[in-house]
């Protein structure tokens, strides 16, 4: 058999090991990333012709090389003059004579905004839309021998798509390839794609569940298969489920034929016995195998991971497999700093962890489709998703529009439809007054898209959709009668504090005391500002208690840039280097001490602390010791043991200062079960550094970036939140830093971001702050 090779990246022996990985059978044709060997430039089209750039003999050997995914500018910290403008890739694939006569398929999965694609110098694609994916059917346009594709971005302010424009947007719209690139090489026998195929509530695989409980389960397997060979085919679909590894359903079709250039859908329905079903505390994933055989031989194999689960509303409440849940969420921006969107897989696994570990069950992904690695991470970590696409303050009323909408709306289902963690579609322009007749049509697709029942559409708007999103203060400013349908506060805690027109009064505050007052606050703004973001976040989460809400959302979970302004976003309750505010402890706590305990002092304890000290905890008694003597053991009071409103911090009067160490000792049922101290800082004496992993190391060759963090401690370990100062951080071999201004430190700690190179091994780390010095060994897998 002959193997597609590009020109330097994938040799035969690794597309071997890819497709023995991928496929279980080394005969059988496979996706692969085609990340590597990209050419960048942005371009100014006024000095030179976008036909010539596209060409196949163009020589494009003074463009940047490059390695998806790829952020089209590095940005500086703050960004209010995002750069926007022409940016081009281009990249050259070696087809073997065998596979040019095979379907060759190209792949990405976001390409910031408008697209257009040549392969070979013929213009194959023109895309609008930057979130989700595009793919192409490449089989006519390729040759034996070499192929270049040559790709123009365009992330200029678009009518067609919105939303409004960069200067009053309030966030960012970062250019360039900001995601995978992905090639398949198929024999004329294949499983369709989902996007590609372009059929409603079809193509591809599509997997429903049409019974739901613990005795037993249906799976119901819808597949579409593709004939694009001239002769009838006669084909057999196996399909297997596995879990764990381990084949625990097999089924095998009798013969189906496919006529010439057209396809058909095999349905098959799995009963699974004693099935681990997919809720937020035990997301248990299965994996299907989908094989295509044809004369016995398999043609195609797709792998789709699946959790089988039934998100039902009796009441208006939810019920996760018959459970009464409440969810917990936050909303949440896919930036970082300095490179944008352009975040690698592992980046976005560790973005989900902190928000698990945060104690959420739910995220709303505003305002537009995210990554499938981050959705990932949803499906095996149990973060139930509210999935949106691009809307946010802008309508146009024109077809062009309305039919970009309309066809995001099925392409997110068809991308999205397979994954347990998905609840609803936000198929809604938030914040936008849409037309009656629009807003009916995108309801329609979706249930189009996704037939049957339990199948939910939401919107900022009580008209039409099956669930109604409404932030707080919206509530606050227009209150109205709820109608009979799911309620979700989905934003809340900022705006409403922020704001002087939210409904909370604030016009009657000086400015600079409302903005004290607000949630938005950065690390660097003292104890008391943050302990002030933490009762804001208390308040507002107690009342959207006493709604009929099933879920609510806090806005946000990391802090971002506004596209326009001279400072960051700040409501986060961990900063845009994802580091915690008092505010996170505060989501902590609100678990169920059987999900997990936590116990965590809210204070520096120095000269500036307040003397009122506050406790994060979900356990029933906690002691306060300083300096070893007991000075207060508290209780929840009854209206949090009796009621679902929060669980507000323990709060010790200590009334005066006194340097030493603080220590919080928690008990549930008399027994102690958490301890948590803080030690007075003391004279620095050196540099800290770690590196946020969040459980998925440091990955070579895969464009990897993570947080290296310095922080200036005493002989104690004890962080010196004081200390503000500048950071020269040196890297070995391997590592490349991508802050654009200098690292300084922000309540003590500063943040190097790092990408990671090629090569796996030990990368040594060095920081400096005049006398103050620091080592780490960075290892990379």
């Amino acid at each position: 058999m002959n193997y597609l090779k590009t020109k330097t990246a994938f040799t035969l022996f690794v597309l071997l090991v890819a497709v023995a990985v991928q496929s279980c059978t080394k005969d059988v044709p496979t996706t692969i990333a085609i990340n590597k060997d990209w050419k960048f430039k942005i371009i100014d089209e006024s000095k030179v012709a976008a036909k010539d750039l596209a060409t196949a003999e163009f020589n494009d050997k003074d463009w940047q090389s490059v390695q998806l995914p790829h952020t089209a500018n590095i940005e500086p910290l703050i960004v209010n003059n995002q750069w926007q403008g022409i940016c081009w890739y281009r990249r050259t694939i070696a087809i073997s004579n065998d596979d040019a006569n095979k379907k060759v398929f190209f792949e990405l999965e976001a390409a910031m905004n408008f697209s257009k694609i040549w392969v070979n110098g013929k213009l194959v694609s023109e895309h609008h839309g930057g979130y989700l994916p595009i793919a192409l059917d490449l089989s006519d346009y390729i040759k034996a021998g070499e192929n270049s594709i040559a790709i123009r971005l365009d992330n200029t302010d678009n009518e067609i798509t919105g939303p409004k424009p960069l200067k009053r947007l309030d966030f960012n719209m970062y250019g360039g390839l900001y995601r995978n690139a992905k090639l398949s090489v198929k024999e004329n026998v294949y499983i369709s794609n989902a996007v590609l195929a372009n059929k409603v509530a079809g193509g591809g695989i599509f997997i429903t569940y049409p019974k739901v409980n613990t005795s037993s389960s249906l799976v119901n397997i819808k597949t579409n298969v593709a004939n694009d060979s001239n002769e009838e085919q006669s084909i057999t679909v196996v399909q297997s489920i596995l879990k764990n590894g381990k084949v625990v359903k097999e089924n095998t079709s009798d013969k189906i034929t496919v006529a010439a250039t057209k396809s058909t859908d095999h349905i098959v329905q799995l009963a699974i016995d004693s099935p681990d079903l997919w809720s937020p505390d035990n997301p248990n994933l299965y994996e299907l195998e989908t094989k295509i055989q044809v004369k016995g031989k398999t043609v195609d194999v797709q792998k789709t991971k699946f959790g089988i689960r039934v998100f039902e509303f009796i009441e208006n409440q939810l019920y996760v497999n018959g459970e009464k849940t409440f969810l917990r969420g936050v909303n949440r921006h896919q930036e970082y700093p300095f490179i944008g969107y352009a975040l690698s897989n592992n980046a976005q696994y560790r973005d989900a962890k902190k928000i698990k570990d945060a104690g959420f069950n739910y995220i709303r992904l505003s305002h537009y489709p995210q990554s499938p690695a981050f959705l990932d991470a949803c499906d095996e970590l149990g973060l139930v998703v509210i999935d949106a696409i691009m809307g946010w303050q802008y309508y146009n009323d024109t077809d062009a529009f309305r039919e970009y909408c309309y066809r995001s709306a099925s392409e997110l289902i068809r991308r999205d439809r397979n994954r347990p963690s998905v609840l609803a579609w936000e198929v809604s322009l938030n914040e936008t007054k849409m037309p009656i007749f629009f807003m009916e049509e995108l309801n329609k697709i979706v249930h189009a898209e996704y037939p049957g029942d339990n199948v939910y559409s939401c919107g900022w708007m009580d008209d039409v959709y099956d669930i109604y999103l409404q932030a707080r203060q919206h509530r606050i400013m227009h209150p109205h009668a709820l109608k009979d349908k799911p309620y979700s506060v989905s934003e809340y805690g900022d705006w409403e504090y922020y704001s002087n027109n939210a409904g909370l009064n604030q016009h009657k505050l000086p400015k600079d005391i409302r903005l004290e007052k607000s949630s938005r606050q950065l690390r660097a703004d003292g104890e008391v500002r943050l302990l002030q973001q933490a009762y804001n976040l208390q308040e507002s989460h107690n009342d959207n208690l006493t709604t009929p809400a099933y879920s609510d959302s806090y806005w946000v979970m990391y802090d971002y840039n506004r596209g326009y302004h001279n400072d960051i976003e700040a409501s986060g309750i961990m900063d845009i280097f994802r580091l915690p505010k008092f505010g996170y402890y505060f989501y902590q706590s609100q678990q169920s001490f059987h999900q997990k305990k936590v116990l965590k002092i809210a204070t520096y304890w120095n000269n500036n602390s307040p003397t009122d000290v506050k406790v994060f905890s979900n356990v029933d008694e906690v002691k306060l010791f300083l300096n070893d003597e007991l000075i207060a053991t508290q209780k929840p009071d009854q209206d949090r043991i009796s009621t679902k409103l929060t669980h507000p911090p323990f709060t010790f009067k200590l009334g005066s200062f006194s340097a030493g160490t603080l220590m919080a000792k928690g008990f549930v049922n008399g027994e102690q079960v958490a301890e948590d101290t803080v030690k007075t800082p003391e004279k620095a004496t050196k540099l800290k550094i770690w590196v946020d992993e969040s459980t998925r190391p440091a990955e070579a060759n895969v464009n990897d970036v993570l947080f290296v963090y310095i922080a200036a401690v005493d002989a104690n370990g004890t962080v010196i939140p004081d200390f503000n100062g500048a950071i020269d951080i040196t890297v070995g071999n391997g590592l490349e830093v991508l802050n654009v201004e200098a690292i300084t430190a922000e309540a003590g700690i500063a943040t190097a971001v790092v990408k990671v190179g090629a090569e796996s091994g030990s990368v040594p780390v060095s920081a400096l702050s005049n006398t103050l010095k620091g080592t780490y060994d960075f290892m990379i897998k």
